[in-house]
């Protein structure tokens, strides 16, 4: 019995120096973890403040940039509402009849003061609206309907043809240099309207000149129905002022 007894408490101690072992290796991992874990919490700690000292820069950044650029926006829209203004100085005087409307036209052709005072206050009008852009130019000169029915495009129901009029080419090719040059910068239009005057008229070609063609006409076709509809509207006004009355 006594080999029996040595064996197993051979083997005992084996075993337990084998659990110490283990226990000591277990608390050794454990204590590697903790420290990778604290290591690990350290690093996420410090990406989170930094990224939110990014995401404060970030705004400030953008911040800034977004003050700048509507302050530069700002300017922009300043500097052409002074351009705009400036050349909204300028207006035709009072043409009462075909024949003054004529003499104008003659006029505008010889004279290059007028013809530049003309260009500054046609860039000046806004011309993302085509149709209001050839009424508003075609009104300064041809100012009432009873002039307009005068006219037409060509010399139908023998009207006055405008087809060929210096300033109905002044508003036409201006329109289509405004369309080529869409894109560039606003300075540079200026530049190259000063120096290609008479080539923004009678050369650059009309990239909408079937629109603006279309329009031109309309404004003179229509205005025998404008008369009518104010004739109408007028004694419209007169009936319904009499029934008051009465």
């Amino acid at each position: 019995m006594e080999p029996n007894n040595k064996q197993h408490s051979e083997l005992l101690s084996t075993i337990l120096a084998q659990n110490k072992s283990l226990i000591e290796r277990n608390h050794a991992i454990k204590a590697l973890l903790e420290q990778s874990t604290n290591k690990l919490q350290q690093e996420v700690e410090a990406l989170k403040a930094q990224n939110v000292r990014q995401t404060e820069e970030n705004s400030k950044i953008y911040t800034h940039f977004t003050t700048e650029f509507f302050q530069l926006k700002m300017t922009v829209e300043n500097a052409m509402k002074a351009v705009q203004m400036k050349g909204s100085v300028f207006s035709v005087e009072q043409l009462c009849s075909p024949e003054e409307v004529l003499d104008f036209e003659r006029r505008l052709k010889d004279n290059c003061e007028l013809k530049n005072k003309l260009i500054q206050r046609i860039k000046a009008q806004p011309h993302d609206d085509i149709r209001k852009f050839v009424q508003e130019n075609l009104k300064l000169v041809f100012q009432t309907d009873e002039i307009i029915t005068r006219f037409s495009w060509n010399s139908a129901n023998r009207n006055i043809p405008v087809k060929d009029m210096h300033y109905i080419k002044l508003i036409r090719g201006l329109y289509s240099l405004f369309k080529i040059m869409d894109k560039l910068d606003y300075m540079y239009i200026c530049m190259y309207f000063n120096f290609y005057i008479d080539t923004a008229i009678d050369h650059i070609p009309g990239t909408a000149a079937s629109t603006i063609e279309f329009h031109i006409k309309n404004f003179f076709n229509s205005a025998k129905d404008r008369q009518k509809k104010r004739k109408r509207k007028a004694e419209s006004d007169k009936s319904e002022s009499e029934k008051s009355e009465s």
